[in-house]
């Protein structure tokens, strides 16, 4: 009537879609920024809370440790076997195992599958002390049972 065209809805979703994959773009770009920016966060926070009870450990040639490994015929259980000798460390975090007794003579064992093996009637290298009462105990003299202390 007036020599124009007339605007559709396809016209117009035409004209303003590259507009809203530009700002529905950058929405998503600054979503995942936020969302790492909290990751990173999240994970200081659980690393700080799990650090706060770790301790670290260290193998020595020689050492006897218990070695956490599969039981056979249930590969799913696991049972503490040993005590086993430290062969020589590998890595950081890796011992190698001698395991005479076993099908394998080495084992190459992670850290979170030892504990150091204590024989009977001996103490630890690394003994705990508590202060109760203002006495200074041992843990030999702890009693058997789990009495709950006031400190």
């Amino acid at each position: 009537m007036f020599g124009h065209r007339v605007r559709d809805t396809l016209q117009f979703l035409k004209e303003n879609l590259l507009k809203y994959v530009g700002e529905f773009k950058e929405r998503l770009y600054k979503s995942c920024q936020f969302a790492n920016d909290n990751l990173k966060v999240a994970q200081q926070t659980m690393k700080g809370w799990y650090d706060r009870k770790t301790r670290q450990r260290k193998f020595e040639p020689g050492d006897e440790v218990l070695v956490l490994l599969p039981l056979t015929g249930q590969p799913l259980a696991a049972q503490y076997k040993g005590p086993y000798k430290v062969a020589r460390q590998v890595g950081d975090t890796d011992y190698l195992i001698a395991t005479p007794d076993r099908r394998k003579s080495r084992q190459l064992c992670h850290i979170n599958m030892l504990k150091p093996y204590v024989r009977k009637g001996e103490l630890p290298t690394n003994v705990t002390v508590a202060v109760v009462h203002g006495c200074v105990k041992s843990p030999a003299s702890w009693p058997t049972t789990s009495p709950t202390y006031a400190m």
